[in-house]
């Protein structure tokens, strides 16, 4: 006997799922998420923000959760369903920033009332290459000059390279031990514009 398909009611096919249950949601969270407080293989304590942060987008946007750090996912209107569960949400993100951050910076944090405002205060103080790292870059050039040869930077970590970029620094000029003091006047005119 042949059954026909067509003909057979699937009564989970009219159903709606409140927000936090259905796993198409924003809203949605998995039994399992409320035990990944460590999303990634380190927590940042201040240094390699760049590849902690590529790491916590990738985990996040795994869990349909990076809409919380852009701000695309606005906070519903209060006392609704989705407000709740988008409450929920923001905790539970705010939260996995929070275990993946070393203990001092997690505690600079941890008042903030979104996980997007989170987010901007670590990109704010950590995304940029800081006045320090810029130093630290400057006396490496330095460092680098001897004679007059053409100075161009090969760097060792990515990293390095991600904070030049940000900088918007590219050399590649000739350089001799006079004019060392032209391109440390560079460093101070770029530090101007910040």
């Amino acid at each position: 006997m042949a059954i026909n398909d067509d003909h057979v009611e699937d009564p989970m096919r009219n159903v709606t799922l409140p927000p936090n249950q259905d796993p198409a949601s924003i809203y949605y969270i998995h039994p399992s998420d409320a035990n990944s407080v460590q999303l990634v293989s380190f927590k940042f304590n201040g240094e390699g923000f760049t590849g902690w942060k590529k790491s916590m987008l990738l985990a996040l946007s795994a869990k349909n959760k990076l809409g919380f750090f852009d701000g695309s996912i606005c906070k519903p209107d209060a006392g609704t369903v989705e407000c709740r569960a988008w409450e929920r949400c923001n905790n539970l993100v705010c939260s996995l920033i929070l275990g993946n951050l070393s203990e001092i910076i997690a505690k600079s944090v941890m008042f903030l009332k979104s996980a997007r405002e989170v987010w901007c205060n670590l990109e704010e103080r950590f995304g940029l290459a800081s006045m320090a790292q810029v130093y630290s870059l400057e006396q490496k050039l330095v460092e680098l000059i001897q004679g007059e040869q053409f100075l161009s930077f090969s760097l060792k970590s990515s990293q390095s390279g991600m904070q030049l970029k940000k900088l918007t620094l590219c050399l590649t000029v000739p350089v001799t031990i006079a004019p060392a003091m032209s391109l440390r006047s560079f460093f101070k005119d770029s530090k101007k514009k910040w």
